[in-house]
Formats: C-alpha cells, sequence, structure tokens
C-alpha cells in the first residue's frame, strides 16, 4: 500500500484524517510507516473533549473504536475519566490487538491524563516542586533512596 492514496472521505488531505465528526485526528507522519507494513494506527481527536479513539487500517479507512476497557482496575485503574482514555488501558489494548499507537495521539492522551490526576490531587504543574510535595527538608528524605540506587 506504499504511497498509495487515501480511499476514505474522512481525509482533509493525504496528510490529515478526520473523525466521523469531522475533527482533525492526531497524526504523526511516522504512522504512515505502519500503515505501509501493514499495521493499523490508533489515534485520537485533536480536540478538547474525546468520545472515542479511531483506528486508521492499512487500506486508510478510519474506524471509531471506542475507549478499551481492559478490566484488571486494580493493577491498570480505570479505563477512562471524563472524556479521557487511561493510556495503560489504551496501551494494553493495542498490544493485544497487535496495533500501533500514533506517537503524537498517545502522547496527548499521557498529557492529559496526567493532567486529570493533578487537577484531582489539587495541585498546579508548578507544584511538582519537590519541597511542594514532600516538605522544607525533601533533600534529606530522597537523598538516601538515591545513595541506595546509585543515582546520587
Amino acid at each position: 500500500m506504499a504511497n498509495s492514496s487515501p480511499r476514505s472521505s474522512r481525509w482533509k488531505s493525504r496528510r490529515v484524517p478526520l473523525s466521523n465528526r469531522g475533527f482533525e485526528l492526531y497524526w504523526n507522519q511516522r504512522s504512515l510507516g505502519h500503515l505501509n507494513e501493514g499495521k493499523s494506527v490508533l489515534t485520537i481527536e485533536n480536540y478538547c473533549k474525546w468520545y472515542s479513539l479511531y483506528l486508521i487500517s492499512p487500506d486508510w479507512k478510519i474506524e471509531s473504536v471506542g475507549f478499551p476497557d481492559c478490566g484488571n482496575y486494580q493493577q491498570l485503574g480505570s479505563p477512562y475519566s471524563d472524556h479521557h482514555p487511561s493510556p495503560r488501558h489504551v496501551l494494553a489494548f493495542s498490544l493485544i490487538k497487535g496495533y500501533e499507537c500514533d506517537a503524537d495521539g498517545f502522547g496527548a492522551i499521557v498529557a492529559e491524563w496526567n493532567a486529570l490526576r493533578l487537577e484531582w490531587a489539587g495541585l498546579e504543574d508548578y507544584e511538582l516542586h519537590p519541597v511542594d510535595l514532600l516538605g522544607k527538608n525533601w533533600q534529606a528524605l530522597v537523598l538516601p533512596n538515591l545513595e541506595r540506587s546509585g543515582d546520587a
């Protein structure tokens, strides 16, 4: 399928796939190599709220596949939260199915999931400094662990 044109009408151009809602999908051009190797690629809409993952198959078709729920909640946690799929469930799903994750799409999933975690903890990203989490004696708490691991 190398150098083929997209067959789906849901492509704005060869470089910009669209969701069934008409939003552009995250699409790193490296994902084209996966399609050319016969592998399907999972991605997500380039939008503030997500309702589904999208699977782009080697024949250029785009299909909505929902959010994966791989069970094992104690190990993997919740499969989604407030329009955001869990990166752990997305990765487990893609590995089981033999799909590749689009690098930009998966990066957005991870970033949004981490932002939600900070919000739930009542933290802003600028509050991640160890002094904010462990107190003013943070170095004394961290250094012994680093020395044991050989990273100090």
